[in-house]
């Protein structure tokens, strides 16, 4: 039952990026990337296997989820791009637009991307990157077992130490793809683990619980405004407050309204948000939003058009490859 949850780390994006709710983003970021440690390390085992045959279904399975989706929306932006005034899209986006030469089209179209990598289509296409390598290594036997993950685990913290006590910028921290290496590897201690996991924090096992564990995400974002000091340890202590979010949502039964279909109906929502939620920024500012700043007025106006685009984007492609997705699992 993540479904629910996977819609709610995008929307903390996009109120990050076009609702001018900065650093908010980043929690959730990190927040895919656990999970995805977690989804990627549970299919390997219980779905495909480490065989050869297993390998290249997953690989194949990963493609077909991640990349056309991904080039429609890569459409969406170009299209959003030339129909905005440059200013409007450097007041936005800067880093956003048409890639300028052969190079920068493969490496957007391939994914090839990394935060310092411009002009993008897509935004915050960097954290696919990093999601697409540690897709590979987990296929690679990076949290086959225990003892593996566990040592990933650990060089994954101590790297985050390490950037922590030399003081180095932000882009250590947060866009490299070691620092990633920390979430990833929490993620799939939680595969290793859930049966203790949910044994110990059966507490958990109730909607007041979950929800009151969720909201901490935004207490300690608000807490980051309040005190600037201690943005840092805040965002690593979302880590936990993830965990726990995750093992919650483990054995979760349907109740009333949330069943396995809305909530899988919810999740479908993720990606196309998480992909287009600043083209539809641009787009509303170039159809005259009296909002031209990232802003919660500008979050509201966009939202329609951002959750119209998303549904058709469902509806045109998602669903058909979802159908042909399945016949490889």
């Amino acid at each position: 039952m993540f479904g629910a949850y996977r819609m709610v780390l995008a929307l903390m994006v996009a109120l990050s990026h076009i609702g001018g709710a900065w650093g908010l983003g980043a929690y959730a970021v990190f927040g895919f990337f656990v999970l995805s440690g977690y989804l990627m390390t549970h299919i390997m085992h219980r779905t495909y296997g480490f065989t050869a045959s297993g390998i290249g279904r997953y690989v194949l399975n990963r493609f077909l989820r991640i990349y056309p989706m991904y080039w429609l929306a890569c459409l969406v932006s170009a299209g959003a791009v030339i129909a905005a005034d440059p200013e409007i899209t450097d007041s936005l986006a800067k880093g956003m637009g048409l890639p300028i030469a052969l190079g920068g089209w493969v490496q957007n179209l391939l994914l090839v991307l990394f935060s310092g990598s411009k002009p993008v289509l897509i935004y915050p296409a960097w954290a696919l990157t990093l999601e697409l390598f540690f897709y590979v290594a987990i296929a690679f036997s990076v949290s086959r077992t225990r003892l593996g993950t566990g040592i990933w685990f650990v060089l994954g913290l101590g790297y985050a130490l390490v950037v922590n006590v030399l003081g180095l910028d932000w882009k250590y921290k947060y866009f490299s793809v070691f620092a990633a290496s920390l979430p990833f590897s929490v993620g799939a201690l939680i595969f290793h683990y859930r049966d203790a996991l949910s044994g110990r924090l059966a507490f958990l096992n109730s909607h007041p619980v979950r929800f009151g564990i969720a909201s901490l995400l935004f207490v300690n974002w608000i807490l980051s405004k309040i005190w600037p000091s201690i943005y840092q340890p805040l965002f690593y202590s979302n880590l936990l407050i993830h965990v726990l979010i995750i093992v919650s949502l483990l054995d979760m039964p349907e109740t009333g309204w949330l069943t396995r279909k809305w909530d899988s109906w919810l999740g479908n929502f993720s990606y196309p948000i998480y992909l287009i939620h600043m083209p539809v920024g641009v787009l509303a500012v170039a159809m005259g939003s009296p909002f031209t700043q990232p802003s919660p007025g500008l979050f509201v106006l966009s939202f329609p058009l951002l959750a119209l685009i998303s549904w058709g984007m469902i509806i045109c492609l998602e669903n058909p490859i979802d159908r042909l997705r399945m016949r490889f699992k």
